[in-house]
């Protein structure tokens, strides 16, 4: 936005997060918290604050005077207006947080708030992350949680995103045609599919990797006696070692893991929950699913 359309930054009164707009309809507050701009890189860690000379490495600085004060995510920022309550039906003066960072509310609804304890999100992106008294060097992100608490995360675009692709561009038409869904045929096909020694392998890069966004997917030795079970498998399993690959980098970092919750829609899979245990060989406990 600085660069490219700098008229609308000078335009803008306040820089916010997507749920600090939420915040701000409701009270009429403006107000974030410490996980989002913690997430966005915008803070200075461990002391969880705004700093100039961390904006000017970004090119940033004018956007200083913009930024909301900072909240911890469960304080009170205000209560619905009078409009907001007339227009959502909800109670005038509810009360109003400053709320979570996504992932980091995915950790803590898991149950995951004591150092030790880390989230794996099998989603969209690789979330996996964990709960620290002082924010790990050398990982992707860092962000503040609570006073003295912070979750050190190493994420990429190589989870579950690769198994939404196969399931809506090779395995819905044999979905339909069975009346079902194709994520539980994918999870059919993977259970179904023996390990085998010569397995074909993935690498789970449809939206690049951590490092290179250049990396594209692929499969990788593929022979003649192999089916499409065989490649749903690949597929699982390629994902299960993109996990294992992040987790590694937090073990170097100095995280040490005392319990592992998967969330997530991946979550749901009959068979992919064992299968990133048995990869991290690590017992696994699985949040319940709405």
């Amino acid at each position: 936005m600085a660069w490219h359309r700098p008229q609308v930054l000078d335009r803008a009164a306040h820089v916010l997060m997507c749920k600090d707009l939420v915040v701000h309809a409701l009270t009429g507050r403006v107000a974030t918290d410490v996980t989002d701009m913690g997430g966005a890189g915008l803070l200075r860690l461990p002391d969880n604050r705004y700093d100039d000379g961390l904006l000017q490495v970004y090119d940033l600085g004018g956007v200083a005077a913009k930024l909301p004060p900072l909240h911890w995510p469960t304080d009170r920022v205000g209560g619905v207006s009078a409009e907001a309550a007339a227009r959502t039906g909800l109670a005038e003066g509810t009360p109003v947080v400053a709320g979570f960072f996504d992932v980091v509310a995915s950790a803590v609804g898991a149950g995951v708030t004591r150092p030790g304890q880390a989230s794996i999100i099998l989603g969209t992106w690789s979330i996996n992350q964990v709960v620290v008294d002082a924010p790990l060097d050398g990982v992707f992100m860092s962000a503040g949680m609570a006073p003295g608490r912070f979750l050190s995360m190493e994420n990429s675009a190589t989870s579950a995103a690769n198994l939404e692709w196969l399931a809506h561009h090779l395995l819905a038409q044999d979905a339909r045609r069975a009346g079902g869904s194709a994520f539980a045929l994918a999870d059919a096909l993977a259970a179904a599919a023996a390990p085998k020694a010569d397995g074909p392998m993935y690498h789970p890069y449809l939206y690049g990797a951590a490092g290179d966004p250049s990396a594209r997917a692929g499969f990788f030795g593929l022979a003649g006696w192999h089916d499409g079970g065989d490649m749903v498998r690949a597929v699982f399993e390629g994902v299960a070692f993109a996990h294992l690959a992040h987790v590694d980098k937090l073990l170097a970092a100095g995280a040490k893991l005392r319990g592992i919750t998967i969330s997530g829609g991946g979550a749901r899979s009959p068979v992919w929950p064992q299968m990133i245990a048995d990869v991290l060989r690590m017992p696994v406990r699985v949040a319940a699913q709405a």
